[in-house]
């Protein structure tokens, strides 16, 4: 497989930053993402004379390889502010992309909150499409059990309490939090890992998605009013400050529609080909 990614980098040499090398120049290092039991795909690290070249990713299994599809449309859709897309193709029928290696330093937890402005600098400039109501993004799901899952039952019966408010849809990263941002020399930053690009696809989602990895509310994992209020209070003196642009009902519906999506997607291992494709379908409706 090694050999076969530097065949592969090597071919497509004149789309990256330099050209300057042979195959037997390359160095590739392996690693997984995430959990290896759990992983869906396999990022590898390539450099040259001792430099950084490209980050290359490849799924596991030809299952996962809308991963790599959304990686790709992500970074094709916000190019300002993600790593460059080099080239992207197919080996052996899983799915490969070949990017840049994010320059400068990842944020990290003590700094979460200093990024969230850049963060919501990046999320005022997104697109607002068309407004659907919260039933229908409900009913996508209709035919999906967890019977095992109290936390999904729950949350489900708290939105259905609102299942006639409206959401605007829009296009954003889906998995916002710290952990994907990187601050460049300029304090500017970059986003990266856009393999849920497309599934959440809600304007807001992306900052109540950051916000709730600030705020805990592990305390009321099965009190749902609870921890709304608890995320509603905390997210209150945000909005002072730095003018979120949310009212608090807006806030509560977001919270409570990612908080779907997250149990939705801690449970697609097992039914992968199930919620995956209903969440793609949001963006249609």
């Amino acid at each position: 497989m090694i050999e076969e990614i530097k065949k592969i980098i090597t071919e497509n040499k004149k789309n990256l930053f330099r050209s300057d090398f042979f195959e037997n120049d390359l160095k590739v290092s392996k690693f997984f993402h995430g959990r290896p039991e759990t992983n869906k795909k396999i990022i590898f690290y390539v450099s040259v004379f001792d430099k950084p070249l490209c980050i290359f990713k490849m799924t596991r299994i030809n299952m996962y390889n809308d991963i790599i599809d959304r990686e790709v449309a992500g970074l094709s859709a916000f190019p300002n502010i993600s790593p460059k897309l080099f080239f992207h193709g197919q080996l052996g029928g899983l799915n490969y992309m070949c990017e840049e290696v994010a320059s400068g330093v990842p944020v990290g937890k003590s700094q979460e909150v200093d990024y969230l402005v850049k963060v919501l600098e990046w999320h005022k400039n997104l697109t607002r499409v068309r407004q659907v109501k919260i039933d229908e993004i409900i009913k996508l799901f209709s035919n999906v059990s967890f019977d095992n899952d109290k936390e999904f039952g729950i949350v489900l019966t708290e939105l259905l309490k609102r299942k006639e408010e409206s959401l605007w849809l829009s296009l954003g990263h889906g998995d916002m939090t710290y952990k994907n941002i990187m601050v460049r020399i300029d304090k500017q930053i970059t986003i990266i890992d856009w393999e849920n690009f497309g599934l959440r696809p809600i304007y807001g989602i992306d900052i109540i998605h950051y916000l709730s990895r600030m705020i805990y509310t592990g305390d009321f994992e099965h009190d749902v009013p609870s921890a709304l209020s608890h995320f509603t209070k905390d997210v209150e003196k945000y909005e002072n400050k730095l003018g979120l642009g949310f009212t608090q009902r807006e806030v509560e519906d977001l919270f409570l529609l990612d908080w779907f999506f997250e149990v939705l997607q801690k449970n697609n291992i097992k039914k992968y080909n199930e919620v995956i494709p209903l969440m793609q379908k949001i963006w249609s409706l």
